[in-house]
């Protein structure tokens, strides 16, 4: 007869077993649901520091090049809107057109809609007030390329973290399963 912990060690690996698959279908089930849920085009499932960052490089390197074409800031925000149309960011330049035709200054109107950070805006109207906005827009897209790709490595640094966690576990549970049963067979022989 076997102790009452080998008994309990080896009703714990055949639960084991189970207990894995359910993890395993919620896995899939919640994944299933995460991709089938439509309306959010083009925003990815890493978190909104780096969305953010990769919408605002967008539209920093959209208007830095429309406004070296000579566009006008309100045309630059017609383009940037019509090339942008999945990004959550076209709100916020409809706010911030609307903000401009209240009479405030473009920079100050991406800043205070969410546009851009307070320290890109004003990279920006610095730019503007020395006439060479294009210049400052082209630096602003490139920072914010910079903050994405940082953002981007923070998302998968901790990624990688939690997919070895899972994976140590995952591993750990076969164990246990495969070895709980073989105790309890020497265990019997013995």
């Amino acid at each position: 007869a076997l102790p009452p912990l080998a008994r309990e060690l080896m009703s714990f690996g055949q639960v084991s077993v189970y207990v894995a698959g359910v993890i395993c279908v919620l896995l899939m089930g919640g994944t299933l649901w995460f991709l089938s849920r439509g309306g959010k085009r083009g925003v990815l499932p890493i978190g909104h520091a780096a969305n953010d960052a990769m919408d605002r490089g967008q539209f920093s390197y959209v208007m830095s090049m429309l406004l070296s074409s000579g566009l006008s800031f309100e045309k630059g925000l017609d383009f940037a809107e019509e090339l942008l149309h999945s990004s959550h960011l076209v709100e916020r330049l409809r706010r911030c057109r609307h903000r401009m035709e209240e009479g405030l200054p473009f920079a100050k109107a991406l800043e205070e809609t969410g546009v851009l950070t307070p320290l890109q805006a004003s990279l920006l109207a610095a730019g503007i007030r020395t006439g060479d906005a294009e210049r400052a827009m082209d630096e602003v897209a490139s920072r914010c390329a910079e903050e994405s790709e940082e953002a981007l490595s923070r998302f998968f640094t901790r990624l990688e973290f939690t997919l070895v966690i899972l994976l140590c576990a995952s591993v750990g549970l076969v164990l246990l399963s495969v070895m709980l049963p073989l105790v309890g067979l020497l265990s019997s022989i013995g």
